[in-house]
This record gives C-alpha cells, sequence and structure tokens, in this order.
C-alpha cells in the first residue's frame, strides 16, 4: 500500500480539485482564408480539460489557403520542417504550412481527387510551432484533418 500511495494522491488531489483549462501558450488569428467553404479552423480543448486549448484545421479534398497570424508572439518557427527551411509538407504531399514575415502561418492545401472506391479518406496530422519565450521555449499544436473523398462545405 506504502508504494502505491504516492501515485495515488497526484491523482486524488487532480480528482478533488479538477483542474483550470489553460489558454494555449501561442495565439493566432486567421488573417486570411480563400476558401472558408472548405477550410475551418476550431480552438477548444482536447479531454482532459486540464491540457492547454489546441487549434484543429478542418479541411475537405478541395484546394484553399489559411494564413494565421500569431498575436502573441513576435517571432515563430515550426518544430519540425523539410529541407527547405520553415516549411512543412505533409508526408502524403497533400498540404504544407510556411512561416511568413517572421509570425505568420500560411497552410496550403493542394486538390485532391476523390476515390469512389473507397466511402472515406481521413488524413490527420499536426505542426508544432515554437517561439522563444522570457522562460524559454514555448509551444503550440496545429492539428490537420482532411476529409479527401468529402465534397461537403461549412457555409
Amino acid at each position: 500500500m506504502k508504494k502505491i500511495l504516492p501515485f495515488l494522491l497526484p491523482l486524488l488531489a487532480l480528482f478533488i480539485y479538477g483542474c483550470e483549462e489553460d489558454e494555449s501558450p501561442l495565439l493566432f488569428d486567421s488573417e486570411q482564408n480563400t476558401a472558408p467553404q472548405n477550410i475551418k479552423i476550431e480552438y477548444y480543448s482536447v479531454d482532459p480539460s486540464c491540457l492547454p486549448k489546441e487549434y484543429h484545421i478542418v479541411t475537405n479534398r478541395h484546394a484553399g489557403e489559411l494564413t494565421l497570424h500569431c498575436t502573441n508572439a513576435p517571432e515563430i518557427f515550426l518544430a519540425r520542417f523539410t529541407r527547405s527551411g520553415d516549411t512543412f509538407v505533409s508526408e502524403e504531399g497533400h498540404w504544407s504550412v510556411s512561416v511568413m514575415d517572421r509570425n505568420k502561418l500560411k497552410f496550403v492545401f493542394q486538390e485532391v481527387e476523390k476515390n469512389s472506391e473507397l466511402d472515406f479518406v481521413y488524413e490527420n496530422n499536426f505542426v508544432t510551432v515554437c517561439a522563444e519565450h522570457k522562460k524559454g521555449t514555448v509551444t503550440t499544436s496545429i492539428q490537420i484533418w482532411r476529409d479527401l473523398n468529402a465534397d461537403y462545405t461549412f457555409d
């Protein structure tokens, strides 16, 4: 019992006191969306709500561009990128994200041909955005969800 108690006390304290939902360390505003009917950005907390909020970009198979402006950091960078510098290209090549003007992200989504043999084809990935802060490096995750067989719109 003495061995289990140190592990149970933090969980018990969390259960009793709960936790507050934190804002994302990096905050973004949508600056431009060339296809709002095809691209939607959401900002919310995943379960459990003790985790910081994060951004989710949801798109269908159609092309479009989304530019996000970081409102609380003068300079941002991507935690992972390809040989082309501050650009990350998805493994399938269906979308990419680049850092522009030091604190903007530009997502470019390519048109994807519909696969009539499958009911649905989902592509999920994420990009981690970082910035230097007084207390060190802060990060925010942006999830990308694409329904590559979808023609629905967000109107």
